[in-house]
């Protein structure tokens, strides 16, 4: 009995794996990663898909990646306070329900305590937030006339945004 003759691999070239699209979840860009190196290539949508075929033509005929300058390699936008907030009130839509499906309190309470969160810090970048501008959000609720133990539930809830 002879040995089916099995297809031989090719042994000289080194055969590429594509590397696929996928989307930056926090920010929403269309992202691929290429020999280790994460590129953006903007918004997910029909721009990025062409700037995707693009650079993986020249990466498959070149074997080189684009320089750090080309604008595909533009690094996601920086998230604010404002943008984090709406985020997450978006996100626990859903979350805090009562089992009939109603809307518990919870909600409510985390929007009013955004509140002197945003008045102060919506525009800063959400990786600039400090204790410090914290401890200055605590200060706010104290001159809000909030009580201790209400201003310290809210302070939770700040820290439980940014986590």
């Amino acid at each position: 009995m002879q040995p089916s003759a099995a297809p031989a691999a090719p042994s000289s070239s080194k055969s590429r794996r594509i590397p696929r699209l996928g989307v930056h979840a926090a920010t929403g860009q269309a992202r691929v990663v290429i020999e280790g190196r994460t590129l953006y290539l903007g918004r997910a949508g029909p721009e990025a898909m062409e700037r995707y075929r693009q650079l993986l033509a020249t990466w498959l005929a070149t074997g080189k990646l684009p320089d750090a300058a080309a604008p595909a390699t533009t690094a996601p936008k920086a998230w604010t306070v404002g943008d984090l907030t709406a985020r997450f009130l978006e996100t626990h839509v859903g979350y805090y329900r009562t089992t009939d499906g109603t809307p518990t309190r919870e909600l409510r309470n985390f929007t009013r305590t955004f509140k002197p969160l945003l008045a102060r810090y919506g525009h800063l970048p959400a990786d600039q937030f400090s204790p410090r501008r914290l401890k200055d959000v605590q200060e706010a609720m104290v001159r809000r006339g909030w009580c201790r133990p209400v201003i310290n539930k809210q302070l939770g809830r700040v820290k439980r945004l940014f986590k």
